[in-house]
């Protein structure tokens, strides 16, 4: 359009404006040359550098139509001279228009199948040798993209497949990495092959078209001449830009062709649509390789799991099992995926039952694996898993053998019992033994000093009172090993607590400690022994009123709390209990933090004159009573001991 409108004005320009202005017309001879020239420069700039019209193409197509009207003009004639003849054989004075109008006919009939037929001839003499065409090609290669995996498989396909089409003599792809682009077909060695500041990777990232060598050497750009060099280099006749949202993410080198042909403006189109989608196939190509190396890392973690793994869809559908989850139960992979969660040992597959019926989890449930080697001990959790939407996909459980573990925990349990003989022993001889020491001196004084009356009655008196303090302590031992089964009836704490603090007031007075009662707690009523509490109460009274020197407040209260217990033994389920907790907390010298742990050994003490067994005894009392003990330190001063009872179910509150 540009080229013929050029033609025109320049025409009109030499023709009729200058012949006006100049009254002379020596310019009209040359009216035709100068329009054909402008027309003919235009157009060849526009195929030389902009591929506004392919040669090979215009060429191609002008001589299939020559051909077709080259064959159409003797069907033409030969018909026009058959009827023309026939006519003046019949009726020598018909109108010659007749022969005109079927020979017009008998054209047109012809016109369709005979165009077909040039087009697909001069192609093949256009492209002999060249293979079949690339836009072909690039339709085979889109539908074997749709089947590939890893970004592997699709490099070697996509550079067998385009070597074999366009006849090249080699094909390279060059893909991105940190520090440059590297071939990744045929394979290198890893090392950069091309750095982001070398002159083709720039124009390829800044340009939407294939490179061609032949077009660069047109271009009188520095930026294109030094692309083309590079090119040449590298023995390449074509570079083609794979490019991923915006960003050069590698590029296509074709060597030149077996046959010399080059690659026209219809082969590079064919080569970057190619391009396009080879960067989104790559793209999806990596993100399947991550996905699949991610999955086998999972395969692996689970595999090497201390702990055994069983994963159920919604429908209780068995669908991963690994590798301890197998040894534990005894059973093989294939076995058990694709099984009803039925077919786990029972209480592993009741607990995905349960998970899956109530959507559940289950937290730290102990149960005894049943196998036919034998019992297993182990410990299971159980979780949901959801979609986006919240719906159910599965259950996964997991669980421990705690076979070892239970090891190591008797081994523990009988070093602490050793620990407490010991413990236990040291006590009972540094108790004994000071008044042994009393005994054993007098027993040595009394033959040389028996007439001394003095000397009897002070001997008298002291050993009988060695002998009971002995004998006291004898006594609370022996109810420390063996204590009374307690009692349990229904009662209320609030009495037991009230009656116990009635034997301490004398000793509370005597210290000037005030005592707080606050018994807020609206329920009371619990399962206990009234003597055996009020043997406990008395002890915590009194190691409070005696952490206090002179003066202080002893605070006694009682609130309504709530504590998670397990239901049915260690294998129940947690539940919510109702309870009462009992709160007993002095302003004395408080608790050094390196005594708390050792508060309920027996004969630990702090005081001067103590046995240390008071509170061990008070601790086994309220363990039988099912009372769990706290103990806080408070942060001014003091300490505080929580007591927290069970209440009774379904009792009337009323003493």
């Amino acid at each position: 359009v540009l080229g013929a409108t050029a033609g025109v004005f320049l025409g009109f320009a030499l023709g009729i404006l200058v012949p006006l202005v100049t009254g002379s017309s020596r310019y009209i001879p040359i009216v035709h040359s100068v329009s054909v020239l402008a027309l003919g420069m235009i157009v060849a700039y526009g195929i030389s550098t902009r591929r506004v019209l392919d040669i090979g193409d215009f060429i191609r197509r002008m001589l299939g139509h020559l051909l077709a009207m080259a064959y159409l003009a003797g069907i033409f004639a030969a018909a026009w001279q058959t009827v023309a003849w026939g006519l003046r054989a019949v009726a020598p004075a018909a109108d010659p228009v007749w022969a005109y109008a079927v020979a017009s006919i008998v054209t047109a009939f012809a016109m369709a199948p005979i165009f077909g037929w040039t087009h697909r001839l001069t192609g093949r003499v256009f492209r002999r040798g060249s293979g079949p065409g690339l836009r072909a090609t690039v339709q085979d290669i889109q539908q074997e993209m749709q089947t590939v995996t890893t970004t592997e498989h699709l490099l070697e396909m996509v550079g067998g497949i385009l070597r074999r089409a366009s006849r090249a003599q080699h094909v390279e792809i060059h893909a991105a990495a940190d520090d440059g682009y590297v071939r990744a077909h045929p394979p290198g060695d890893g090392r950069p092959s091309f750095l982001a500041q070398d002159p083709l990777v720039r124009i390829l990232a800044r340009r939407s078209e294939p490179l061609a060598v032949h077009d660069l050497q047109r271009r009188p750009s520095a930026g294109l001449a030094e692309a083309g060099r590079r090119m040449r280099e590298l023995d390449a006749d074509v570079a083609v830009g794979i490019r991923s949202h915006g960003n050069l993410q590698g590029f296509l080198l074709l060597g030149p062709r077996a046959s010399g042909r080059i690659y026209d403006g219809a082969d590079q189109d064919a080569l970057q649509i190619l391009g396009n989608h080879l960067a989104v196939s790559l793209e999806n190509a990596r993100l399947y390789t991550r996905v699949q190396e991610q999955t086998r890392y999972l395969d692996v973690l689970l595999e090497h799991l201390a702990s055994g793994v069983v994963a159920s869809d919604a429908h209780g559908v068995i669908t991963l099992v690994n590798h301890e989850a197998r040894r534990l139960t005894g059973h093989d992979r294939e076995a058990l995926v694709g099984a009803p969660i039925r077919a786990l040992a029972p209480p592993l597959g009741a607990f995905l039952e349960e998970t899956l019926r109530r959507g559940r989890a289950v937290r730290d449930r102990d149960a005894v694996l049943s196998m036919d080697a034998g019992s297993v001990p182990i410990r299971a959790s159980t979780s949901l898993f959801r979609d986006r939407e919240g719906e159910v996909l599965g259950a996964l459980l997991v669980f421990q053998d705690l076979t070892a573990i239970r090891s190591l925990e008797e081994q523990v349990r009988r070093t602490e019992r050793l620990a407490g003989v010991g413990t236990l022993a040291a006590g009972m001889a540094h108790e004994i033994k000071n008044p042994l020491v009393a005994i054993k001196t007098f027993a040595e004084l009394l033959p040389d000093r028996y007439d001394d009356p003095d000397f009897r009655e002070t001997c008298s008196a002291l050993l009988g009172g060695e002998a009971a303090r002995i004998d006291g302590l004898v006594n609370q031992l022996l109810h420390f090993a063996r204590p009374r089964a307690a009692r349990l009836e229904p009662l209320s704490l609030h009495a037991s607590v009230q009656d116990s603090l009635r034997l301490v007031k004398q000793s509370a007075a005597q210290r000037e400690v005030t005592i707080e009662t606050r018994l807020d707690a609206e329920r009371d009523r619990i399962q206990g022994d009234d003597d055996l509490l009020t043997q406990a109460f008395v002890n915590f009274f009194l190691n409070a009123i005696e952490a206090m020197d002179r003066g202080g407040t002893l605070t006694v209260r009682t609130d309504a709390v709530r504590r998670w217990t397990r239901a049915d033994g260690p294998d129940g389920e947690f539940r919510r209990q109702d309870s009462v907790a009992l709160t007993i907390r002095d302003t004395g010298c408080g608790i050094p933090p390196e005594n708390l742990p050792r508060l309920f050994d027996p004969f630990f003490t702090t005081k001067a004159h103590g046995t240390g067994l008071g509170l061990p005894v008070a601790h086994g009392i309220l363990r039988d009573h099912g009372c769990a003990i706290d103990v806080e330190r408070n942060r001014e001063s003091g300490a505080s001991f929580v007591l927290v009872f069970p209440l009774l179910a379904g009792e009337d509150d009323a003493p």
